[in-house]
């Protein structure tokens, strides 16, 4: 099971999934089946920074690092996996939505080039 952006579906995301990448635990840390997480902002974070800038120039940045922020939920999920402390089932839904949140941001950062 892996994270794959060019299969990413080209629909918007659950908005649920952009609570959960790092607003979950109110921005603090914490930890996840004796797993440390998150520190607080992620793509949510990023995504809504990048929809205030005025300019595409200054947006395109904001979703970059947004999509990036998605890889790497999709990267930890898989590590969550592999450590057996997240279902098959569970792991593969929340890899879609981190797929969902790429292709998303893919069709921003397009929307904002010259």
């Amino acid at each position: 099971m892996r994270f794959r952006p060019e299969h990413a579906p080209s629909h918007d995301p659950e908005p649920d999934f952009l609570l959960r990448s790092g607003s979950e635990a109110g921005g603090k840390r914490g930890v996840l089946g004796g797993v440390r997480v998150g520190e607080g902002g992620g793509a949510d974070q990023d995504i809504a920074e990048g929809a205030n800038r005025f300019s595409p120039k200054q947006k395109r940045p904001r979703y970059q690092d947004a999509r990036s922020e998605a890889g790497e939920v999709a990267s930890h999920l898989e590590r969550l996996y592999r450590y057996e402390l997240l279902g098959e089932a569970e792991t593969r839904e929340l890899l879609t939505l981190a797929n969902r949140v790429c292709a998303m941001q893919t069709g921003l950062i397009r929307h904002c080039s010259p």
